[in-house]
């Protein structure tokens, strides 16, 4: 029998590509040496009007899996405006349906 890994245990950086991957040119990768987390995600789409990989979404200003990923660890990239401005002070809200 194949053995088979759910996408809300993949890495991060393998989820964020297929993030990416699913809404073609409203999402991208960025790395940055000035911001203390380095890697974010730069859209100025709204966050609700994406597309996320299973067990990944947006919350509070973060692409994460916290409440899905079935191993316990989880992770989480901020997402920013093209203006540099956090999400977080724009949509405080959580996309995960409960």
């Amino acid at each position: 029998m194949a053995k088979s890994v759910m996408m809300c245990n993949m890495p991060i950086g393998i989820a964020a590509k297929v993030f990416e991957m699913l809404n073609p040119g409203k999402v991208k990768i960025e790395c940055s040496p000035w911001l203390e987390e380095r890697r974010y995600i730069q859209t100025d789409c709204e966050p609700n009007s994406l597309v996320y990989p299973e067990g990944w979404y947006y919350d509070n200003g973060c692409f994460t899996n916290k409440h899905t990923t079935t191993t316990g660890l989880y992770e989480e990239i901020r997402l920013i405006k093209s203006s540099s401005a956090k999400w977080k002070n724009f949509a405080p809200y959580c996309t995960l349906e409960k």
